[in-house]
C-alpha cells in the first residue's frame, strides 16, 4: 500500500526537527568555537560566520512552516480527503513559503561550497564562476515553479517534472564541478610545494631556505571532505 501524502509529512517533520536538534548542537559548538578564537584576537574569516548565521535563520524558518503546514492540515480539516487535498496544493500560501525557503536555502549552500573553492584557489574568480551561475540558474528554476503554481497557470506535470528536475540537476552539477576542483589542488599540490622549494633555493642559495610557502593550503582533503558531504546532503 503507498504512504500517504499526510502520513509523509508528518513523519518528515519528525524527522526534520531530529536532524535541527542535532544541527543546533553542532552549531552551538562551532559558535563556541569561533569566540574562543576571537578572545585570542585570532584572524577569523567573516564569511564563514555570516554563512552560518544564513542558514540557521532559513533552517529555523523551514521548520517553522513545515510545522505551520502540519497543524493547518490536521487541525483546520475534519476528513482526511480534505487534510490530502489542502497538502496537494500547490496553491496554497504555506506551499510557496516551503519552497522558497527551501530554495534560498540550497543556494546558500551552494555558495559556501563554491566559497571554499574560491578559497583554496587564491581567490580565482573564475574558478568558481561556472558553479555559481549553475546555482543561481537553479534558485531561478526553482522559484518559476512556484510562481507558476501560484499564478494558477496551467503548470502539467510535464512542465513540473522539468522545472524540478533542472533545479535538482544545475545544483548536483554545480557541487560535482567545485568538489572537482578541490579534489585537484589535492592532485596538483605537491607539483607546486617541489616548485616552491626549488624557487626558494634559487633565489637564496642552497643553504638558506627560505620559509615554505605554499599555494594550496595543506588540508584540501578536509575542504574535499566537508564539499562531499554537503553535496550528498543536498
Amino acid at each position: 500500500m503507498p504512504l500517504q501524502v499526510d502520513v509523509a509529512e508528518l513523519g518528515g517533520l519528525v524527522g526534520e526537527c531530529i536532524i535541527f536538534g542535532m544541527y543546533f548542537i553542532l552549531l552551538c559548538r562551532a559558535t563556541r568555537s569561533y569566540i574562543l578564537r576571537w578572545r585570542r584576537h585570532e584572524n577569523v574569516a567573516w564569511p564563514i560566520p555570516v554563512f552560518a548565521g544564513t542558514m540557521f535563520l532559513l533552517t529555523t524558518g523551514q521548520v517553522i512552516a513545515d510545522s505551520i503546514n502540519i497543524f493547518i492540515a490536521f487541525f483546520h480539516h475534519e476528513t482526511r480527503a480534505e487534510r490530502i487535498a489542502f497538502l496537494q496544493d500547490p496553491t496554497q500560501a504555506m506551499h510557496a513559503w516551503r519552497y522558497s525557503i527551501l530554495s534560498v536555502m540550497v543556494f546558500v549552500a551552494d555558495c559556501l561550497v563554491h566559497y571554499r573553492c574560491f578559497i583554496v584557489w587564491q581567490r580565482i574568480i573564475w574558478v568558481v564562476l561556472l558553479q555559481f551561475t549553475l546555482s543561481l540558474g537553479g534558485c531561478i528554476c526553482g522559484f518559476v515553479t512556484i510562481g507558476l503554481a501560484r499564478s494558477h497557470a496551467i503548470l502539467t506535470p510535464q512542465t513540473q517534472s522539468a522545472l524540478l528536475t533542472s533545479f535538482f540537476a544545475l545544483t548536483f552539477s554545480a557541487n560535482v564541478i567545485s568538489t572537482g576542483n578541490l579534489r585537484r589542488t589535492s592532485i596538483i599540490r605537491p607539483f607546486l610545494t617541489s616548485l616552491s622549494q626549488a624557487c626558494s633555493r634559487t633565489s637564496y642559495g642552497s643553504t638558506i631556505e627560505r620559509p615554505r610557502k605554499y599555494f594550496i593550503p595543506p588540508s584540501p582533503h578536509l575542504h574535499l571532505s566537508s564539499a562531499s558531504l554537503s553535496n550528498l546532503a543536498l
